[in-house]
Formats: structure tokens, sequence, C-alpha cells
């Protein structure tokens, strides 16, 4: 226990330290130690403000004119960039305009790049918010006393709702502007900037070396007014005349790829940057014509078979149920083929089992838009993959067929992605922005009479006036049973005053107590939602693209397989864009939910071991507005230490799943390299104007964003599982148990400005209690089982 005295200590009577030469390495800590920690010996060389300063903006006003000054800043970037971008990319007809038009690598990268920006300031913004909703519902020492007296006790140092009741109404009007104007913020800023990228429906040919050569026939006609027949009519005669045509005219527009190269670059499925392929045949190979993949009609050797991808599952399933022409029982325990023309030399034993017993594949034409570089065995028991099929790379067959594959011959798509902007989108969050900043700027302006804004504020408030609601229970926790007494069997409210002493007895709470139970459980009610919401669109997107491909894909990246059409608009339109914005960045509300939540959590728990250190320590208050020895807090209750990583993670935890689940527009390139404009059995959410607006997600950013909550969660749990040391009632935030222990002895004059010490100052005897308080004078340790009340000179 500190032995301190029970001398006043006066401001005039502190000497100044003397000054002492420090290294840079020692400066740096001492910095660290004074303004982010706010703690250690270099307290005492601190600048005192007199009493008589009466400068405004000190405390919580000057971190909510901080926040506001960035605000401003973000307004005006916001208005800049936005008028920038409006004027030398103007919007077109349907209200969105073009930033970039490139390559996909690039336009994904600078994609990335607006969306971290994006983030930043929208974390910016959502903490700004937080904080001058956390100083409007401070109360006023008024606000606390009419509340006391009602029988009620008010959050102190926290965020807290439950104060909304006790507030003036104007306040609670700016709380609810600046809890509003962050909706949009999290609904729609995501999506003011957006890609539309595309995807390559490409067609194969299987062909012999000889249709390289020009004195070769075809057999088709390939003249320019043939072309434009069968770019609407004939797409298998289409592609063969348009690859043969670049085959022979433009052979440099082409590039060779070994069997191995050319199922990894065809591995990406149709997100890649090819096009429609040749697979040259080796000399000598099977020369016969396909019957399940035929060539155009017309088309004679050297073409050898003509397949579209997405068609190939399905094909190679009707090739096998083909074979027989029937299935039937001999009993009921054996099936067979009844086709005398069973060929077993040209049909793997895969087919038969996949048709008898069944081995569980299922054609799916997106997913397995890889399988025709794979053998048929291996798609009949579903073991295909680009990965697979690179291990016979040596020996490469494909279709039924068996065609052994020399090399490929591969053409590039050159189809660029847009990177769009929406100014509808941007206007409003402009208008956010700027609703946002009048509303701090109000709160500044309005908020003349003194808010207990730190439980510093409070015990300073208390200590120069005693709230007569806590007189007589000084060891009155927030883990009583009854914080204000009840009701006599008359039906008549107990006296606030009628308190019975109580025993001291010691013992060691766990951070995590401090916190409400309504609180934790909404923590983790949200944080297992946001979680459960994770798992659950990772595991369908894992289905969907394969575990391999899930974490291979990177951030925001796309595949055909995770994409969700939520809209009934026209694709690419501006109603179409906002409508999918709002439903792709529900999660981003869910984890501001959680934010705010998370943040009064920890709030409560770093605030009460500040309380706590009272009983082990002599220290002066942290006041918004310091007098004498106190000191001046820059934040309200999180002390930087834990406010700037937790800024981190949260601004990394959004922009992960800004990258997690994001809006999309997709346009779709056909074999004959037109764009789909109407919707078709395998894209059937295709509209007139060719755009497809949907929600991608990435699995492999699911994933991470996940990790980041976990990290989250754990850290909260172990911080809340640490034990306070014993000494002090526990008070967490309420106002009344704060108060009851600011009950110094009437002699301890202007005690609220100089280190303080919990303990107590007399103790029990002859059947009179004791009194444990706040105090300056010398104090003790209560002694357990002892009684204590209250105490007055």
């Amino acid at each position: 226990m500190d032995s301190g005295t029970d001398e006043s200590i006066e401001l005039s009577s502190t000497k100044a330290p003397a000054k002492v030469e420090h290294t840079t390495w020692e400066s740096t800590k001492s910095w660290y130690s004074r303004t982010v920690l706010r703690s250690g010996t270099q307290y005492s060389q601190l600048e005192r403000l007199p009493p008589s300063d009466s400068k405004f903006f000190h405390g919580w006003r000057l971190g909510a004119l901080l926040s506001g000054i960035f605000v401003a800043i973000c307004l005006c970037v916001n208005i800049a960039a936005t008028a920038y971008i409006r004027t030398k990319y103007p919007p077109n007809e349907d209200g969105l305009g073009v930033i970039l038009d490139h390559d996909c690598g690039k336009t994904r990268s600078i994609d990335s790049r607006f969306h971290y920006a994006i983030n930043v300031i929208a974390t910016v913004l959502v903490s700004a918010s937080n904080y001058n909703m956390q100083c409007l519902t401070a109360p006023t020492r008024k606000e606390v006393d009419t509340a006391h007296r009602r029988r009620r006790w008010l959050d102190i140092g926290i965020h807290s709702v439950r104060n909304l009741s006790h507030i003036p109404r104007t306040k609670a009007m700016f709380w609810l502007v600046l809890a509003l104007s962050s909706l949009p913020l999290h609904l729609l800023w995501n999506s003011a900037v957006f890609m539309t990228t595309t995807f390559n429906d490409y067609s194969g040919l299987v062909v012999t070396p000889g249709f390289l050569e020009e004195s070769a026939s075809i057999g088709l006609d390939c003249g320019r007014d043939a072309m434009a027949q069968y770019k609407t009519s004939d797409q298998s005669s289409y592609v063969t005349c348009w690859l043969r045509n670049i085959a022979l005219q433009t052979p440099r527009n082409m590039s060779r790829l070994e069997p191995r190269d050319c199922m990894s670059t065809y591995g990406n499925g149709l997100e890649g940057g090819t096009f429609n392929l040749l697979a040259v045949t080796k000399n000598g190979s099977n020369p016969k014509q396909s019957d399940t993949f035929p060539p155009p009609h017309n088309a004679t050797l050297p073409v050898l078979a003509y397949f579209h991808p997405l068609d190939y599952p399905q094909k190679v399933h009707d090739w096998c149920s083909s074979k027989c022409e029937s299935w039937s029982d001999n009993d009921t325990s054996q099936k067979y083929c009844w086709d005398a023309d069973w060929d077993q030399s040209s049909t793997p034993f895969a087919c038969i089992e996949h048709m008898v017993n069944g081995t569980g594949w299922q054609p799916d034409p997106i997913p397995q838009v890889t399988y025709w570089m794979c053998a048929p065995e291996t798609i009949f028991y579903d073991q295909c993959s680009s990965s697979e099929a690179q291990k016979n790379a040596s020996n490469w067959t494909i279709l039924p067929e068996y065609y052994e594959i020399d090399y490929c011959l591969t053409t590039d798509a050159d189809h660029e992605c847009q990177l769009k902007y929406s100014p509808m989108i941007l206007y409003i969050t402009i208008v956010c922005n700027a609703v946002k900043l009048a509303s701090i700027l109000g709160c500044l302006l309005m908020s003349r009479e003194p808010n207990l804004t730190t439980i510093g504020d409070a015990v300073d408030s208390f200590l120069r006036r005693p709230d007569q609601a806590s007189r007589g229970r000084c060891l009155m926790s927030k883990l009583d049973d009854s914080i204000f007494p009840g009701i006599d069997e008359t039906g008549q409210y107990i006296p606030l005053a009628s308190y019975s002493p109580q025993p001291w007895v010691e013992d060691g709470i766990w951070f995590g107590r401090h916190g409400t139970a309504r609180r934790w459980a909404v923590c983790i009610f949200l944080w297992l939602a946001c979680v459960i919401v994770g798992i659950v669109a990772m595991v369908k997107g894992i289905s969907l693209v394969g575990i391999k491909n899930a974490f291979t894909m990177g951030f925001g990246a796309l595949s055909l397989n995770a994409i969700a059409v939520t809209s009934d608009y026209e694709g690419g339109s501006s109603k179409s864009i906002l409508t999918t914005s709002l439903i792709a960045n529900l999660p981003q509300l869910l984890l501001s939910g959680l934010y705010f939540i998370y943040n009064a959590v920890l709030t409560s728990m770093t605030a009460t071991h500040e309380w706590g250190m009272f009983a082990h320590k002599r220290t002066t208050l942290r006041v918004t507005l310091p007098v004498g020895a106190q000191r001046e807090t820059y934040w309200l209750e999180l002390p930087w230490r834990y406010s700037l990583p937790f800024l981190i993670c949260s601004t990394a935890f959004h922009w992960l799943v800004s990258q997690s689940i994001f809006l999309i527009n997709i346009r779709i390139y056909q074999p004959n390299t037109e764009i789909l404009t109407k919707p078709a059995a395998h894209f059937p959410g295709v509209s007139n104007t060719g755009m497809t607006t949907a929600c991608g997600y990435s699995p492999f950013a699911i994933a991470c964003a996940l990790a980041v909550a976990l990290v989250l969660f754990v850290a909260l749990v172990i911080l809340s599982s640490r034990k306070l040391k014993p000494g002090m009632p526990v008070v967490g935030s309420c106002s009344l148990a704060i108060s009851a222990a600011c009950h110094p002895p009437e002699s301890d004059e202007s005690v609220a400005v100089k280190p303080l010490l919990w303990g107590a100052v007399a103790h029990e005897e002859n059947g009179k209690p004791g009194h444990c308080c706040l105090t300056s004078f010398k104090v003790e340790k209560p002694r357990k089982g002892a009684l204590y009340a209250g105490y007055y000179d």
C-alpha cells in the first residue's frame, strides 16, 4: 500500500523537475510514455494547466475537433476526386463512367488499390462517427443526478445506447444522424468503383499437322461472305475457318504451347487470357474423325473434331450412355448391357462402372469446363483437374477417340477489362460525408456544459460534489445483485440512503466480468454471425471452384463458378449496380456493428484496468479539462496502444471483406468472337446489353477475413481472461458505483486535483463501520470481513 501523506498537494508547492539530459532512445521512450501510453514517471514533467485556463478545445473537444478536421479532409478528397473523375471520364447514357479500359491484370490491380483507399477513408469516417457518438452519449452531471433520482444508472466512459433516453433530444438527434449517415457508406461506397471483366467462352479444334499447310483442303468455304454467314448460323464452321485463317495468314498471332503448358494455361477456365485453340495431333495418330465431337458439316481431314468445353461433360456422359441400347438387370444383384456390339477395347471400364454401379460423377458445365483435357476414365471417377492431366503430359490424349496431342496453337483473347464508377454512389457518399461533418460541428458547438466523458471526469465531479444517492455504500460494485434498493412490504421504494454496511471481500475478477452480459452477448452474436456467414460463403465457393483453385485465385479474383446474380434489373444499368451493391456490401454493415460493440467491450476492460490501479498506485485523474496535477486525455477510454492496432485490424478487415464479396460486371465473349447479348443455356443471367451484373466472391479472401476475425476475437478473449488485481470494488461503467467510491473525508480539500489512492480511511470500530474512498490522504488496505459504509468528519 502506498504511504502517501495527508498533506495537500498544491500547484504552487510543486517544484519543476531538474532538467536531465537524455539520449535519443530515452527521449523517444519518454515521448511514448507521456503521449501514447500516458503513464510512467514522465507524468510529473507534463505541463499543468492552471485552474483558470478556460480554453475550449481540450480533451474530448480536441479529439472531436481533430476528428472533424479528418472528416473535412475526407470530404475535400471525395469532392475533388469525384469532380476530377466526373470531368475526365464523363458517364454514358447508362449513368456509369469508364475510368480505365486495359488488360485485366492491370485493371484488377488498380481496382484493388481504389478499394484499399476507399476502405481507409471509410474507416476514418466510421471512427470519427464512433468517437463523436460516444461523446454525445456521455452524460452531464445534471443528467446523472436526475437518472439516480429515478433509480437509473448511466454508462460512463463507453459508447452507450442506454444513455440516449437520458440525454437532450438535440444530442440524441445528432447521434442518430451520425449513425444513419454511416449506412450508405457501409452499403454502397465499396461499389462506387468496380470492374467490368470478361469471360472467354472458347472452343477447340483437333487437327492433324496438315491443317497448317496452305495446300491442304478442309472442305469448307472460308471466304468473307461464308464467314459472315457462319458467324450467325454455324459457330463450329466459323471457329474452324477463323483458326485456319489465323494459322495461315497471321501465324504470329498464335502461340505454340507444349502439352504441359497448354493444360496449365487453359486450366484457368473461362477467366484466362486465351481464346480458341488448335490441338495438333502427333504424326501417325488416329486420323479418324470423331463421332462424339464431330467436326463442322462438310469439313474433311485434317479436321478431326470440334469441341466446346462447356458442352463437353454432358456429351461425354451421353457418349458413355449410348454405348448400350439398354442397361438392365439380369437379377437383383447384377447389371449388364444388352448391346451385343459392346466394344470393350474402345470403351473404358470406368464408363461401365459409371453406368452400371454409379461413380458419383454428374456433368456440371462451368465447374468442369477444363475436363476436355482429361482422359474419359478420369472424368467418370471425377478425378479430372488441370494438375492431374499434366501428370500425363508426355502422353496426352483427349476425347473418347484418345487423340494423341503433340502441341497446342493458342490465340490471345485480347478482350480488355474496364474500371467503371457510379456517379450516383459518389454523390451519395459526399452527402453522407457532409452530413457527418455538420453533425460533428454541431456536437462541438452545442455541448457547452461539461460532459462526464471519461471515468476521470466522473470521479472529478463526484469528488467535488459527492453524490447523495450512493452515500453510505462505499463498497458498491456493479456486480451487486441490486444496485438500487427495492420496494418494502408497503409497496414503497426504500429510500436511497437506507443501506446496510457491507463486509469487505477481496477477490480477483476476470477482466471480462467488467462488461455487461448483454454487451458480451451482442459481441459474441455478431462475431458468430460474421464467422458463420464467412464459413458458409467459403465452403460454397470451395465446392464450386474446387479446393485447389479456391486458394490460388487471389483476392478479388473471379470464377464463373463463384458469382451470383442478385438483381432483376438489366445487367450493367445503374439500377442493377445500385441494388447489387446493397447486397454485396451487407457484410460491411454487419462488420461495422461488430466494430462498435467490440470497441465498447474493449473500452470497458481498459477503463476497468485504469480504475483498478487506484488501489495499488497513487495516480492523478485523467480528465478532459485538467486542473492542477490532473492529466489531459486525447482519447476517451481506449488508449492509443489499443485503439491504433484495433483501427489497423479493422481497416484490414473491411478491405478483406470488400475483396471477399464484391460487385462485378461481366461480359462474355462467344467462340465466334461476339459478345453474348441474350440469355443462353450456360449463362441465363445475361442481359440484352451484353452485361451481367452480379456478386462475386473469393474463397481465399474470405478465409483471410475469417483469420483476422479469429485473431481479433482471440485477442479479446485473452485480454478478458486476465485477472484484475484485487483491491477495489468492480464499477465498470456504472455511474452509481463510481460515485460510491467518491466520498472522501471533508477535510481532504481540493482532493480531485491531487494524486489519489483508494483504500480504507477508517476501519470498523466499536460497532461503527469503517469507510473506503478515493482520497489524497493516507489509506490502508480494507480488512477482510470488516464492515464499511459511510464515514464523515
